[in-house]
């Protein structure tokens, strides 16, 4: 009489055999270091990306983008930031540019002008993955491009200078 299943030892030995194969999947093919490598090429793509768009309207109206009525920017949304040609024209959807959205994890981008300087500031949690991706891309600038800080009130902060 021919076998309608598999024995008992068998489902064990099969069970066993995808759990160590898991194990050692997860061990070589570490999920956070895919997650963080992807969201440092997004981050720098859009540092590169907003930075373009800043320098281009300082090109064209010699002058960093302004909050709407001619105020330099103070930590102001990059959305929210227009650029002083005539006529005037937001960063945010002005010459056919759009301002990326943050990945997730990444506050909101902002910039500020103050005095000589213009930089664009990228912020995450603390401690978090999203912290440590800030650190690799801050590793990649000189200390006149960019300034890092690990903890200012819960959060890890980048600075990417424009202007100095």
């Amino acid at each position: 009489m021919g076998r309608k299943g598999f024995t008992l030892f068998e489902a064990l030995l099969a069970i066993a055999l995808i759990g160590v194969m898991g194990f050692f999947s997860f061990t070589y093919l570490n999920i956070s270091t895919l997650t963080s490598t992807q969201a440092k090429a997004q981050l720098q793509t859009h540092i590169t990306l907003l930075s373009s768009m800043v320098l281009e309207c300082k090109t064209l109206s010699e002058s960093m983008p302004k909050q709407t009525g001619g105020a330099n920017a103070n930590a102001t949304y990059m959305d929210q930031l227009v650029c002083q040609t005539t006529p005037t024209y937001n960063l945010n959807g002005g010459r056919h540019a759009f301002v990326p959205k943050s990945p997730t994890g990444f506050d909101t981008y902002t910039a500020t002008e103050l005095g000589g300087d213009f930089f664009i500031t990228f912020a995450a949690l603390h401690g978090s993955v999203e912290a440590k991706v800030l650190e690799s891309i801050f590793n990649g600038y000189l200390p006149t491009q960019a300034t890092f800080n690990p903890n200012i009130g819960g959060k890890a902060v980048l600075n990417v200078y424009l202007a100095r």
